[in-house]
C-alpha cells in the first residue's frame, strides 16, 4: 500500500510486511479534496489515523511560468475522476470497504472575506456530490488551513497543544508569515509580515523557467544552487514585516545575461529566501515572542532551507500542495460534533 507522492504506509501501519494484510469488512474515513493552481488532489484519514493520498501536478507548457485559470479548472475538472479512482483503489488494497462520515474541501485561497479563485470550484463541485451521496454534510476550509493542518500532521516535534503559533506560509502564489490560533472549526491567520510584490516562489519558477527547467522548478533549481555553499545574505528591503522581492528577479536577469553559471544563479535565489525569511521574522517582531515557527508550502519542502533555518519542518510531501489537511480538517471536524 504506497500513496501517491508519499512514503510506504504499510509498515507504519500495520507494523508489519504488506505482505501480511490484514483486511476489515467496513472503515469509516475522513475525505478532503483540493484543487489549487498547481495540483489535483484527494485524501482520506481512517478513525486511525492512517492517511491515503494522491496528487496530480496540472500540465503546464513548456517554457511559460504556471497556467490560467480557465485552464486549472479545465484540467481539474478532467483529472478529478481518475484522482478519486485511485484513492478508492488504494484504500481498498487496504480494506474491504469503506464509509464516508465527512468530506472537506478547499473553497478559497485564505480564511478571508474576498478570498477567491476560480480553480477551487471543480473541487467544491466534485466534493459537494460526494458528500450528497454519502449523506454527510460538506465542510468548507481554505487552502492555506490545509497546508498548516497538513505540516503539523508531517511534524511530530511540534506542540501540538499550542494553542497560538507562527506559521510560515510559502508557495508559488504566497509568502506571508502568519499568526495562528486554533478554533474550533479550524484557524484564524492574522498575517503579519509578507511580500508586497512577487513571492519567494514566484522567484524561483521565473528563475527556473529562464534557466531551462521544467515548472515547478522547486526541485531542479536546488539541485542546481546545491553546486554551491550558502553565500553572503543579500539585503532585502522593507519595514514593519513586509519586503520586497521584485528587484532581485531584475538583478537575477542580469546575471543571466552576464552568462553567470547557472549553479551560481540557483544558489543566489536561495539565498534571497534565506534572508527574505529572517528579514520578515525580524520586521515583525515574531522572534521576540516565544511561540513555535512551523514552516509551510511547497518551497519550504527544501532541504538547503531547513538546514539554514531555525523552526519546525513537515515532511517534503506534506508541505507541497496535498489534500491531506483538509481531510485532517475534516476528520477533526466530524469527531468535534460527536462530542
Amino acid at each position: 500500500m504506497k500513496t501517491s507522492g508519499c512514503p510506504d504506509l504499510s509498515t507504519a501501519f500495520w507494523g508489519k510486511s504488506a505482505a501480511e494484510p490484514r483486511r476489515y469488512k467496513m472503515i469509516k474515513i475522513h475525505c478532503g479534496i483540493d484543487t489549487s493552481l498547481y495540483t489535483t488532489s484527494a485524501a482520506a484519514v481512517t478513525e486511525e489515523g492512517t492517511m491515503f493520498s494522491v496528487s496530480r501536478l496540472l500540465a503546464v507548457k513548456e517554457g511559460e511560468r504556471g497556467v490560467r485559470q480557465s485552464d486549472a479548472l479545465f484540467q481539474h475538472t478532467v483529472d478529478l475522476p481518475g484522482v478519486l479512482n485511485e484513492l478508492d483503489s488504494q484504500i481498498k488494497e487496504a480494506y474491504s470497504g469503506y464509509e464516508i462520515v465527512s468530506m472537506g474541501v478547499s473553497t478559497r485561497p485564505r480564511t478571508v472575506e474576498g478570498s477567491y479563485m476560480p480553480c477551487f470550484l471543480a473541487g467544491v463541485n466534485a466534493a459537494s456530490a460526494l458528500a450528497f451521496g454519502a449523506g454527510v454534510p460538506l465542510l468548507p476550509f481554505s487552502h492555506q488551513e490545509g497546508h498548516i493542518a497538513a505540516a503539523i500532521h508531517g511534524c511530530p516535534e511540534f506542540p501540538i497543544h499550542a494553542a497560538v503559533f507562527f506559521a510560515f506560509h510559502m508557495s508559488g502564489g504566497t509568502c506571508e508569515l502568519l499568526r495562528v490560533e486554533k478554533t474550533k472549526t479550524g484557524f484564524r491567520e492574522e498575517i503579519i509580515g509578507k511580500s508586497r510584490d512577487i513571492t519567494c516562489g514566484q522567484l524561483v519558477d521565473r528563475t527556473g523557467v529562464k534557466l531551462g527547467l521544467s515548472f515547478p522548478c522547486g526541485k531542479e533549481l536546488e539541485k542546481l544552487a546545491n553546486e554551491y555553499p550558502v553565500g553572503k545574505a543579500p539585503k532585502v528591503s522593507g519595514e514593519k514585516g513586509c519586503i520586497n522581492l521584485s528587484g532581485f528577479e531584475n538583478q537575477i536577469d542580469r546575471m543571466i545575461q552576464n552568462g553567470v553559471d547557472n549553479g551560481k544563479i540557483a544558489a543566489f535565489v536561495y539565498d534571497v529566501i534565506l534572508a527574505a525569511v529572517e528579514k520578515i521574522l525580524d520586521e515583525s517582531g515574531a522572534k521576540k515572542e516565544n511561540l513555535p515557527i512551523l514552516f509551510a508550502g511547497g518551497v519550504m519542502s527544501s532541504p538547503r532551507l531547513k538546514e539554514h533555518l531555525q523552526g519546525y519542518f513537515t515532511l517534503p510531501w506534506l508541505a507541497t500542495d496535498n489534500a491531506c489537511g483538509i481531510a485532517l480538517l475534516a476528520k477533526a471536524g466530524w469527531e468535534r460534533e460527536k462530542l
